[in-house]
C-alpha cells in the first residue's frame, strides 16, 4: 500500500496544475461582435480533460459532485457526464451566432484529451461522442457543428496524440508506401494568416490526404479539417503593422514539464532557432510520455487516486512526498500546493523562472521573425501570448523584459498574455475563459468573467 501512495505521490507532482473549490455557473456570453462589428474568426479553448473524473466529460460522476455541477447524456446506450458550464456557452452561443451561424476555427490549446488519466481508448471514444452526438439545442446542434476547421495543439496530457501523429505518417505510412521511415521533426510550425483565414504555412506532409486522420474522425467524424501545431502555433491578424500572435498550450513554462529547469539540458537554450524547439520536445518528451500517459495505460487504478489526491488530503501522502522532495529535490520541483490559490501556477509565477521561460520566449520571437510561405516572408513580431495548461485564467496581462539573446543581442519583449483557463473542477483559482479571437487581432473573453 506504502508502495502505492509513493507512486501516487510522484506522479501527482509531475502531472497536474488544477485548483480547488467549489463550481461557479451561470456564465454567459455578452457578445460575439467586437466593437467593429465583427463576429469572432477563431475561438480559443483549453484543457477538457475528457476522461478524468473531474474533467469536461467523464464516465463517472466525482465524489465531490453536488448534483448540480453536470449534465448527463446517453449515447449508444452508455451514459455521459459533462459539466453544465459547457452546455450553458454552447446554448449562448447558438442564441448570438444564430441557427446555423458558424465561427471559421475552433483552435484547441491541448489536455483536450486527458490520457494521462484515463483509458487511451475511451477517452477517445468519449470525446467522439461529446464533439458529434451530445445536442445542446432544439434544432439538435452538437458541439462540433459551430465550427467548420479545427486547429489543434497537443498538450502534457495529450501529448501521447502528439507522438501518434508523427509516427503514423512519418513511420508507419511511409514505411508501408515508400519502404522508408523519415525523421520524427517533433515541431510543427503553423502559420494562421487571418487575412484569407488560411494556414499559410503548416506541416502539410501530417496529413496528406485532406486531413483526416483519428483527430479529425474524433472530433467531427471526418466532417472538418483539422490543422495540427506544435508546440506553437503563430497568427498574423490583418493589420499594417507585423504584430504576431503566439498559441501554445503552456507546459514548457512549467518546471514540472521541462527538464531545462532542472538544469539537465543547458546547451538547449543557446542552440539555433530552426532545431530548438524539436530538440527541446526531443529531450523532455520522454518524461512527458512517462508521467503523462504510461501510467495511467499500465495502472488505471493508480492514475485515477492520483486525480482524487488533488481534492482530498492525506497526511500520510504529504509526509512521503516530502520526504522524497527533501531527498530528490531534482526529481520534485513543484512544492505541494495547501492552499486554496496556486499561486505557483498563475503567469506572473511562472516568469519567475527565467532560465526556463526566456529561452522560449526568445526562440518564439526569432522563428516569428523568420516564417516563409513561398516568396513570402512573414517577418512578426511577438505581440501577443495565449496559452493553457494552468488552468488560471488571465486577460491582457502586460509583461515588459529586456532580454539578453542566445545569439548575443538583446531583445526587448513586451507582450500583451492570456490564458484560456480550465474546465476540471471550476471554481475561484482554475476556472474556463474561452476566448475570441477577431480578424484585426483582437483578444476577447467569450465568458462574462471578472479578472
Amino acid at each position: 500500500m506504502k508502495l502505492y501512495k509513493s507512486f501516487f505521490v510522484l506522479f501527482l507532482a509531475l502531472s497536474f496544475s488544477v485548483g480547488f473549490g467549489q463550481t461557479q455557473s451561470n456564465h454567459t456570453i455578452k457578445s460575439v461582435v467586437n466593437g467593429k462589428g465583427q463576429i469572432p474568426v477563431a475561438m480559443f479553448m483549453s484543457d477538457f480533460h475528457i476522461g478524468e473524473v473531474y474533467g469536461s466529460v467523464t464516465r463517472v460522476l466525482p465524489k465531490n459532485d453536488t448534483k448540480n455541477d453536470y449534465l448527463s447524456a446517453t449515447v449508444d446506450g452508455k451514459v455521459i457526464y459533462y459539466r453544465k458550464e459547457v452546455a450553458e456557452m454552447v446554448h449562448d452561443l447558438n442564441q448570438k451566432l444564430g441557427a446555423k451561424g458558424k465561427i471559421h476555427y475552433l483552435i484547441l490549446l491541448g489536455d483536450i484529451f486527458d490520457m494521462a488519466i484515463h483509458n487511451e481508448s475511451d477517452v477517445l471514444n468519449l470525446t467522439h461522442d461529446f464533439f458529434n452526438k451530445v445536442t445542446f439545442t432544439k434544432d439538435k446542434r452538437t458541439f462540433i457543428s459551430f465550427f467548420d476547421n479545427i486547429i489543434y495543439l497537443p498538450g502534457n496530457h495529450d501529448h501521447h496524440v502528439w507522438k501518434l501523429l508523427q509516427e503514423e505518417y512519418y513511420i508507419s505510412n511511409h514505411l508501408q508506401n515508400k519502404f522508408t521511415a523519415l525523421p520524427i521533426p517533433q515541431q510543427a510550425i503553423g502559420l494562421l494568416d487571418l487575412k484569407n483565414n488560411k494556414m499559410v504555412i503548416e506541416d502539410s506532409i501530417i496529413f496528406p490526404d485532406h486531413r483526416k486522420n483519428f483527430i479529425s474522425a474524433t472530433l467531427s467524424q471526418n466532417t472538418k479539417p483539422v490543422f495540427i501545431a506544435y508546440p506553437n502555433l503563430y497568427i498574423k491578424p490583418v493589420s499594417n503593422s507585423n504584430e504576431g500572435i503566439c498559441v501554445t498550450h503552456g507546459h514548457f513554462f512549467e518546471p514540472g514539464w521541462n527538464k531545462t529547469a532542472l538544469n539537465f539540458d543547458q546547451y538547449l537554450r543557446h542552440m539555433n532557432d530552426s532545431v530548438y524547439f524539436s530538440e527541446l520536445e526531443k529531450n523532455n518528451a520522454p518524461l512527458t510520455e512517462f508521467s503523462d500517459y504510461e501510467v495511467a495505460q499500465t495502472f488505471d487504478t493508480i492514475a485515477q487516486g492520483m486525480s482524487d489526491l488533488q481534492f482530498y488530503t492525506d497526511p500520510e501522502y504529504e509526509k512521503i512526498y516530502s520526504v522524497l522532495g527533501k531527498k530528490y529535490p531534482a526529481l520534485f520541483p513543484i512544492k505541494m500546493v495547501k492552499t486554496s490559490k496556486p499561486k505557483d501556477f498563475d503567469i506572473v509565477s511562472l516568469m519567475k523562472y527565467p532560465n526556463l521561460v526566456d529561452p522560449y520566449l526568445i526562440h518564439t520571437q526569432h522563428q516569428m521573425g523568420h516564417l516563409k510561405s513561398g516568396n513570402k516572408t512573414y517577418s512578426l513580431v511577438f505581440d501577443k501570448l495565449v496559452y493553457g495548461h494552468t488552468h488560471v485564467p488571465c486577460f491582457n496581462v502586460q509583461y515588459k523584459k529586456h532580454i539578453y539573446s542566445h545569439d548575443k543581442t538583446y531583445i526587448d519583449l513586451n507582450l500583451s498574455i492570456y490564458n484560456t483557463g480550465g474546465w476540471v473542477n471550476i471554481n475561484s483559482v482554475s476556472r474556463p475563459n474561452p476566448l475570441f479571437l477577431y480578424r484585426d487581432g483582437t483578444i476577447k473573453p467569450v465568458l462574462n468573467m471578472k479578472f
